[in-house]
């Protein structure tokens, strides 16, 4: 609305102020407490980087510790990484762990072609809370299925499995979400 619009310029423009530092864990556990504790649509984070965590938490693994126990039921983080310093690894993580999607600019790159990509992506959800399953495994083994837990499917995008079996014959797979 107009009025949380105004709202969010009067935050920003009070209580917001550049330190020179990239607060990693305290940017993303603000925000993830802002999240709903009960509610059955997804809540998104967009977290725009420019790199490496350099103040407050800087240890990569305490932050994604830091944000899995912050973290609610229906939460989803977009990570939007600018630059050729960020930890591409630990944003990477992060999707993975909290369901959602990444995207990297370089500084040679439009940005504002990569922005609107994934605001295309996230604007169009086909399915969440995505799970697949094997109702009757008799002639086939399954085993190393990989992820264990997927993202969100937005228009345009697949999602991949991949796994070991051994075994033959027919198999149903079961898709629901």
């Amino acid at each position: 609305t107009k009025e949380n619009i105004q709202e969010a310029v009067a935050f920003v423009e009070e209580k917001v102020q550049a330190g020179g530092g990239t607060n990693i864990d305290s940017a993303l556990t603000t925000a993830i407490a802002l999240a709903p504790r009960e509610s059955k649509r997804p809540f998104m984070i967009f977290f725009l980087t420019d790199g490496e965590p350099t103040y407050g938490v800087t240890d990569p693994k305490q932050i994604l510790a830091n944000v899995q126990k912050a973290n609610v039921q229906n939460l989803r983080i977009f990570t939007f990484g600018v630059g050729t310093g960020l930890n591409a690894k630990l944003l990477d993580q992060l999707t993975e762990q909290n369901r959602g999607d990444r995207e990297y600019v370089d500084f040679k790159e439009n940005i504002e072609v990569k922005v609107s990509s994934l605001f295309d992506k996230v604007s169009s959800p086909v399915l969440h809370d995505i799970q697949i399953e094997f109702p009757k495994l008799q002639t086939v083994t399954l085993s190393e299925i990989y992820p264990k837990a997927f993202p969100d499917l937005f228009k345009g995008a697949q999602i991949s499995v991949v796994g070991r079996y051994s075994g033959n014959g027919d198999q149903a797979i079961k898709i629901t979400g």
